[in-house]
C-alpha cells in the first residue's frame, strides 16, 4: 500500500500492554433517505451488546482533526441524522447515520482486531438489511499515546527514544528545543484510492508528565462506491496489518527492543 517495512507480528504477540487510546472503524455508503425507519433492525442487531441508545443530531461539534479524517465522535445538534449505541461502560460506541457506520473502541478494552471480527460481521449482516451493498469509504484509525515521567526523561529525550529518528529529527533541530511545550506534525500519503494521515507529536502535560502520540488514519476512498460490502472483513484485515507496519516503523529502536524484552 505505502511500502512500509513488513513486520513479523508473532515477535510481538506476547506484549503485556498497548498504547492505544482509541480505535475507530468506519464505512461510508450512498445516503439512505431516512435511517430512522430501521430503528427496530438496529435494536435487534446490536442492543444486546450496546444497550444505551440515543439519537444523533446534526449541526454540532465533532472531535476530528481536519475535514477528510475518520471522526472520533459523531456530531450533535438539532436535526436527527442517526443513532448512537454504547455499552454500559461507555468504552464501545456504534454510530449509524444516513451515510456511515462508525465503531469506536477504547484502547483500554481493545486487544487485537481478531477479537472484534465477530462484531464486524454483525455490522456486515445489518448493512445488508438496510440495503447497503457498495461502499465509498473503508477506514481504520488508531490513536496511540505513550506517557513518561519528566523526572525519568527530559521531554526531548523521550521523543528521541520513542519515535523513529526520521520523525524526531525535525523536532531535534529546532532552536531552543528545550523550551518546546508541544509539537505536532502531519504527513499525508495518497496512492490511488489508498490514503494515510500520519499525525505525530508530543505534549508536556505538566511538570511531571509528558506524552508522545502517534495518530494513524488509514482509509480507502472511492467516489464511485467501488468497494464490495461482502469483502469488508478482508479489507479491514489488510488495513489493520498495514497499520501495524506503520506503527512499528514509527517507533524508535530502543523502545521496540524494550517492548519485546519486557
Amino acid at each position: 500500500m505505502f511500502d512500509f517495512p513488513k513486520v513479523n507480528r508473532d515477535e510481538y504477540s506476547n506484549l503485556k500492554r498497548n498504547f492505544l487510546r482509541a480505535v475507530i472503524f468506519q464505512i461510508k455508503y450512498s445516503p439512505i433517505s431516512n435511517i430512522s425507519v430501521f430503528e427496530t433492525e438496529i435494536k435487534n442487531a446490536f442492543i444486546s451488546e450496546l444497550p444505551r441508545i440515543q439519537n444523533i443530531n446534526d449541526h454540532g461539534v465533532q472531535f476530528s482533526i481536519g475535514e477528510n479524517q475518520t471522526p472520533i465522535l459523531q456530531s450533535k445538534g438539532e436535526s436527527f441524522v442517526g443513532f448512537e449505541l454504547r455499552n454500559d461502560d461507555g468504552n464501545k460506541t456504534l454510530t449509524i447515520t444516513n451515510d456511515a457506520i462508525t465503531l469506536q473502541i477504547s484502547g483500554a478494552i481493545y486487544k487485537d482486531y481478531d477479537s472484534h471480527k465477530e462484531f464486524i460481521n454483525k455490522i456486515i449482516v445489518f448493512s445488508k438489511k438496510i440495503n447497503v451493498i457498495q461502499l465509498s469509504r473503508i477506514a481504520i484509525r488508531k490513536i496511540n499515546v505513550i506517557e513518561f515521567k519528566n523526572d525519568k526523561l527530559k521531554p526531548m529525550d523521550g521523543v528521541s527514544i520513542i519515535l523513529n529518528p526520521y520523525l524526531s529529527e525535525l523536532v531535534k533541530n529546532i532552536p531552543s528545543k528545550s523550551f518546546l511545550n508541544n509539537f505536532q506534525n502531519t504527513i499525508r500519503f495518497k496512492n490511488g484510492n489508498d490514503n494515510l494521515n500520519l499525525i505525530y507529536g508530543f505534549n508536556v502535560l505538566n511538570e511531571d508528565v509528558s506524552q508522545v502520540y502517534i495518530d494513524m488514519d488509514l482509509f480507502k476512498e472511492s467516489q464511485t462506491f467501488s468497494y464490495d460490502l461482502n469483502n469488508l472483513s478482508n479489507e479491514f484485515t489488510g488495513l489493520n496489518n498495514e497499520l501495524f507496519n506503520i506503527f512499528h516503523w514509527s517507533l524508535g529502536s530502543e523502545l521496540k527492543s524494550h517492548l519485546k524484552n519486557n
